[in-house]
């Protein structure tokens, strides 16, 4: 019973700091698309 406890909270805390570096990446990486705005955007 442990073990799949602290399975699930291992998992969840894997999911949650994907997601927070995930963000973290997207809003960086849009900041820098943002301050080069002279080149056209792809889409």
């Amino acid at each position: 019973m442990a073990m799949v406890l602290m399975l699930c909270m291992f998992v969840l805390f894997l999911g949650f700091s994907g997601v927070g570096l995930y963000m973290m990446f997207k809003t960086s990486f849009m900041t820098t698309v943002e301050d080069r705005d002279d080149m056209p955007p792809d889409m």
